[in-house]
């Protein structure tokens, strides 16, 4: 009796101890499921709960939740435009899942990344994540996974590898398994791709079908972002169709649906196409409103770090303004005292004083021109503003590390960061040795140009003596360092337009078809290889050797022929 008593306590404690074991799991459960239902409704509470769920898996050991939380988190971020944190998170959910041997997140995990560099315009690796995807749904993944990932397939096949007709069939796959499997947000994703499919091989009636047919689910699912992204495309199919008062209206529900749902990234689009109907019917105030608050937003969500080194810059001289004032008043207090200290001493201390405000002033002059080119620079402080100007010949350089998210998927971040900061420092020098003027990078990708804002006859020349150290100083790294890393470049020569936009937040950035084509030149070329343009050769050929490809088709643009630098020569 007295056993039989024993056993049943005992299994009682075990019970209990379970139960509060099992709590925690049950209500971190529950707050991820919220934080994934938010997604499409809110995407500041979904980030909310899911920062929660993390701190919460953190605490519990609970690698799963963290690995699910991170993903919900750059799934948030993708959202809402900020994709350097997006793609952080998103490695971080990738090594636990491979940790784990999840093999169904880390198909999640990868077409993520993949949705990422699609806003990235990075076609490369938007194709190798889709791929890597598919092929772990089509071996671990449900009907439902599966449907999902041919969709990505299918945008990857129609957008990136110019092949229709397998895009199509994928779109068609899917759209069959989801209705099978009453899959309601995967019949969505396939009528909208079937709907984009139609609208690029000019079917506007059956594209604007899909994408109303689409549309209706999203909004009968209380998906904001995706209803926002087909009421954009069905706006563009009305102007299209001349229904320019239709389409009008429709842009700007989008802006305010776009608001709603915190989807920069369709707001700013939505922008893009209100400035351009309204300059193809001449309302050229309203094209400039909304191309400017277009600009704001593309500069925003592109270039965020350096807007906050600007705003850092501000708040810098801000200060030097009032260590200046708190000087005079200084020296104004002591002047009872000066009589006493001596001439001697007021002297040094009028240096003192005028060497730490020099030394501050350098310190925000040296940050003004990490940010800015000189000339851009000088304007700025000399009369608060620089003006946009065209240049009719400035040469325009692309870099990108091959298969740089994979490979960075294995290193600790603070590693990564030192070995990014140490190669685009490298960059840096060997641009300012040859007169280029570094613009920006985003992420791992590198944009250079030569000949603005101080033109030069040599522009050409000059960018391809820096394309040429660029692949050198990486070899010459690569023999000596413990991670090895490979580059492709693109160059190409014309015309652009560069000056600073914003208002409170200066970027200097460059726009054009000069600057598209060099980044398609950079996406055609191979590991530690430099891809010119025909016009980029014509300037150069009498001073470098080159292998000639041929015409090669560019996705709008129609085939164009491409030239590697031989260095073999």
């Amino acid at each position: 009796m007295r056993l039989h008593h024993k056993l049943i306590t005992f299994g009682i404690s075990c019970i209990f101890i379970t139960l509060l074991w099992a709590s925690p799991a049950k209500e971190l459960s529950s707050m991820l499921e919220r934080a994934e239902a938010r997604l499409a409704v809110s995407t500041a509470e979904a980030m909310q709960i899911a920062d929660s769920a993390l701190s919460v898996s953190k605490a519990e050991a609970n690698e799963l939740a963290q690995a699910r939380s991170l993903l919900i988190l750059a799934k948030a971020h993708h959202q809402t435009g900020i994709y350097d944190k997006a793609i952080q998170r998103a490695l971080e959910a990738l090594r636990i899942y491979e940790s784990l041997r999840d093999y169904r997140h880390l198909a999640d995990t990868y077409e993520q990344l993949g949705n990422t560099y699609w806003r990235l315009q990075n076609p490369a690796k938007v194709r190798e994540y889709y791929q890597i995807s598919l092929e772990l749904r089509r071996r671990h993944g449900t009907a439902e996974e599966l449907a999902d990932a041919l969709n990505s397939s299918g945008i990857v096949s129609l957008h990136f590898l110019d092949q229709p007709e397998q895009a199509l069939s994928f779109f068609n796959e899917a759209l069959a398994l989801s209705r099978t499997a009453n899959h309601r947000i995967g019949i969505a994703h396939s009528l909208n791709n079937l709907g984009n499919h139609s609208l690029l091989s000019g079917d506007l009636g059956k594209a604007l079908a899909y994408n109303q047919a689409s549309m209706a689910i999203y909004e009968e699912l209380g998906d904001k972002n995706r209803t926002a992204i087909n009421l954009l495309i069905i706006g563009y199919i009305n102007q299209l169709l001349g229904r320019r008062q239709l389409a009008e209206r429709q842009y700007l529900d989008v802006l305010s649906r776009a608001d709603q749902a915190r989807a920069m990234a369709v707001k700013r689009d939505a922008l893009l196409n209100l400035s351009s109907l309204y300059e193809e019917d001449g309302k050229e105030l309203m094209h400039l409103k909304y191309y400017k608050a277009y600009s704001d937003i593309a500069d925003s969500l592109s270039n965020s770090e350096t807007a906050s080194n600007i705003a850092n810059l501000q708040t810098q001289f801000a200060i030097e303004k009032k260590e200046l004032e708190n000087a005079v008043l200084s020296l104004k207090v002591r002047q009872g005292r000066i009589i006493l200290i001596g001439l001697s001493a007021f002297l040094a201390l009028i240096l003192i004083t005028t060497m730490l405000i020099v030394r501050e002033k350098r310190k925000s002059e040296a940050l003004l021109l990490n940010i800015l080119p000189k000339k851009v620079a000088d304007d700025l402080k000399r009369t608060g503003k620089s003006e946009a100007q065209t240049f009719p010949a400035v040469s325009v350089l692309f870099s990108d590390i091959v298969g740089f998210t994979s490979l960075s998927s294995n290193l600790d971040p603070q590693v990564l960061i030192n070995e990014l900061s140490e190669i685009f420092t490298i960059f840096d020098r060997l641009a300012e040795e040859n007169g280029c003027e570094r613009i920006k990078t985003i992420g791992d990708a590198y944009l250079a140009v030569c000949g603005l804002p101080v033109a030069r006859e040599d522009n050409a020349e000059r960018m391809l003596r820096l394309a040429k150290g660029m692949i050198q100083s990486l070899k010459e790294r690569n023999a000596v360092a413990e991670h090895r890393w490979e580059i492709r470049i693109g160059l190409h020569a014309g015309e652009l337009v560069g000056g600073i936009v914003g208002i409170k937040k200066y970027i200097y950035d460059v726009f054009g078809d000069t600057v598209n084509t060099a980044s398609r030149m950079e996406s055609m070329s191979l590991a530690m290889q430099i891809n010119v343009s025909g016009g980029f050769y014509h300037l150069t050929k009498d001073i470098c050797s080159y292998i000639e490809r041929g015409e090669i088709e560019i996705k709008g643009k129609g085939r164009m022929p491409m030239y590697f630098v031989d260095f073999a020569e």
